[in-house]
C-alpha cells in the first residue's frame, strides 16, 4: 500500500484499537514522508457510499425536521450567536484589513470558518459538502449567489442545490469544509475542484489537523471520527497535495472548532455541563492554534491556468 498524497511506500502503524464514537474497530497508518494518517482497512466505493447512504449522524442530527426541534435554547442562542458574526464578517467590504484579521490563526475564538477575504457579492460560490445548508442559506440571505452541492436527498431537494457532477458551470469559489478527509482519494477530489473553478478562482478547504495536541486527548481517539474519515491530514500533507494538483498556495492556516470539544466530551475529559472545563478548553484550543497547532486547519489556494 502506498501513501494516497505522496506515493510514498513508507507507512507505520500508529492507532489500532476500538474508537469509542462509533464503536469500530479500524486502525490508522502514517505517512512517514508527509505524515498523512490513512485509515484502515481502505473501503470499496460501495462501503463508502453505504457509510452515507443509512445515516451520518453529524448532518442528519441538523437536517431532519424531527432532529431540529431536539435543539437546546443554548444550542439556538449559541446559533445566533454564530449567525450574528458572520454577517458582521460578510459586511466587510471584500480584502479588508479586518477580513483578513478575521481569518488570522489567534482569531479562531469568533466562527468565521472557511470564507475567503476576497469573497464578494459579485462572486459566485459553491458550498461543496453543504451538510446541514445553514452556510449556503446564510450567505444568500446576505445577497451573496451561494449554491451548494451534497449527497444527501435532503440537500438535492433545496432551490440553490447544484449538481456539480452534471454540470459545465464555474465558480469564483469553492469551500469545502470538513469535506476532503472524507475521501478516500484526494487527489482526485482536488483534481475535481479545480476544474469547476474559473481561472483565478479560489479554493478554501478546512480539515482536521492529524498532529495536533486536541486529537491525541482521551484515551479512545474520538476525534478522528472513524469509519467515516478515510484521511487525516498534517499540514505538509495538505501543502502536498494541492501543490500536485496545481493550486497555488496563499496560505495555511490553524484553526480549531467545536469538534475538538466533541473528542474530549466523548473521552470523559470534559463535562458537558461544566461551562468553565469548556471555556479553558477554548481557551486552550486558541493557544494552540497560535502555535499553529489547533485541531484543525484552512488551506487558501488559487486555481493557476
Amino acid at each position: 500500500m502506498e501513501c494516497p498524497v505522496c506515493k510514498s511506500k513508507r507507512l507505520s502503524l500508529v492507532y489500532k484499537r476500538p474508537f469509542v464514537e462509533t464503536r469500530t474497530k479500524q486502525s490508522i497508518a502514517e505517512c512517514e514522508n508527509c505524515r498523512l494518517g490513512i485509515s484502515l482497512p481502505r473501503l470499496s466505493q460501495r462501503a463508502l457510499n453505504s457509510l452515507y447512504d443509512a445515516e451520518y449522524p453529524p448532518v442528519i442530527a441538523k437536517i431532519r425536521p424531527s432532529k431540529l426541534s431536539d435543539e437546546s435554547l443554548i444550542q439556538k442562542l449559541y446559533r445566533k450567536f454564530v449567525e450574528s458574526v458572520i454577517a458582521s464578517y460578510l459586511a466587510l467590504p471584500p480584502a479588508s484589513i479586518w477580513r483578513k484579521i478575521f481569518t488570522m490563526d489567534f482569531m479562531s475564538l469568533f466562527p468565521v470558518k472557511c470564507l475567503s477575504p476576497e469573497l464578494s457579492r459579485e462572486d459566485e460560490i459553491l458550498d461543496f459538502g453543504a451538510g446541514s445548508w445553514w452556510m449556503v442559506k446564510l450567505l444568500r440571505k446576505h445577497g451573496y449567489k451561494a449554491y451548494g452541492y451534497d449527497v444527501f436527498d435532503e440537500c438535492r431537494q433545496q432551490d440553490w442545490f447544484h449538481d456539480i457532477k452534471n454540470s459545465d458551470k464555474k465558480f469564483d469559489e469553492i469551500r469545502a469544509f470538513h469535506v476532503l478527509e472524507h475521501m478516500q482519494e484526494p487527489l482526485e477530489t482536488l483534481k475535481f475542484l479545480k476544474s469547476k473553478l474559473k481561472p483565478g478562482g479560489r479554493l478554501v478547504i478546512g480539515v482536521p489537523n492529524f498532529t495536533s495536541p486536541l486529537h491525541r486527548i482521551g484515551p479512545n481517539g474520538g476525534h478522528f471520527h472513524l469509519p467515516y474519515h478515510r484521511v487525516h491530514f498534517s499540514e505538509e500533507s495538505l501543502e502536498i497535495a494541492c501543490k500536485k494538483i496545481g493550486f497555488e498556495l496563499d496560505s495555511i492556516i490553524s484553526r480549531s472548532t467545536e469538534t475538538g470539544y466533541v473528542s474530549c466530551l466523548l473521552n470523559n475529559r470534559v463535562s458537558a455541563n461544566n461551562p468553565a472545563e469548556k471555556f479553558w478548553l477554548k481557551f486552550g484550543s486558541t493557544v494552540l492554534d497560535a502555535m499553529r497547532k489547533g485541531d484543525a486547519y484552512e488551506l487558501y489556494a488559487r486555481n493557476i491556468i
